[in-house]
């Protein structure tokens, strides 16, 4: 009986790099698309499977290539991909993505602050987006899980409240929410800097943001 690929994006909370799978692994590059993006189809069995680069991206082998997705003559490295195997594909939290091929190829692309760096199209209408700035929006195949993407929200701590008997979760106050890693923890050291002798401190966590939702 033939191996049923599983077409969900699959968490991966490896420190410090935690983020998502993707499902090509085992995959084989069958077609480059070059217009004014760089485009590569996966094929597994039947499953036809899309990732989209917009931006820049980088392409090591046996040395280190920048490329424009947006200049087609640049291309040239990036169109050998044709057949090569993928070993491995993640998307951190922060929106780099990392295509690993058979024969010690990698593709990297890291998030833009002005446009959609990448797009992957699963199965089963799977789909994950690096927004600009680098927040990922994820859809799930049909009829697994809801539509949701990673926020970052910054936050107070009130220390000196505990010794007056206040309780911690009112020493708590929500402050800011950003839609990248780097975002918040910029936002944090700033504010931190800042408020040093005030009694306080900022920190952030990542929590799930479902638009549509649940």
């Amino acid at each position: 009986m033939d191996e049923v690929k599983d077409s969900r994006f699959q968490r991966r909370e490896s420190v410090p790099d935690p983020g998502w799978c993707l499902p090509v692994e085992g995959c084989q590059v069958t077609r480059c698309i070059i217009d004014h993006a760089f485009t590569i189809e996966f094929a597994d069995a039947d499953e036809k499977m899309l990732l989209r680069i917009e931006g820049g991206f980088e392409l090591s082998d046996d040395r280190l290539r920048r490329i424009s997705a947006s200049s087609p003559l640049d291309m040239g490295p990036a169109v050998a991909l044709f057949g090569c195997k993928v070993n491995a594909a993640a998307a951190s939290d922060d929106g780099r993505l990392q295509v690993d091929f058979e024969g010690g190829r990698c593709l990297s692309v890291a998030p833009d602050e002005n446009l959609e760096a990448w797009e992957f199209c699963g199965p089963a209408g799977a789909r994950m987006v690096c927004m600009p700035g680098g927040a990922l929006a994820i859809w799930q195949p049909e009829g697994e899980t809801p539509t949701w993407r990673h926020l970052y929200v910054v936050y107070r701590f009130d220390h000196r409240g505990l010794s007056k008997g206040i309780s911690a979760d009112r020493l708590i106050t929500i402050k800011e929410i950003f839609g990248s890693t780097e975002e918040a923890e910029n936002e944090v050291v700033r504010l931190n800097a800042l408020n040093a002798e005030k009694g306080c401190v900022y920190a952030f966590q990542s929590a799930k943001y479902y638009p549509k939702g649940r």
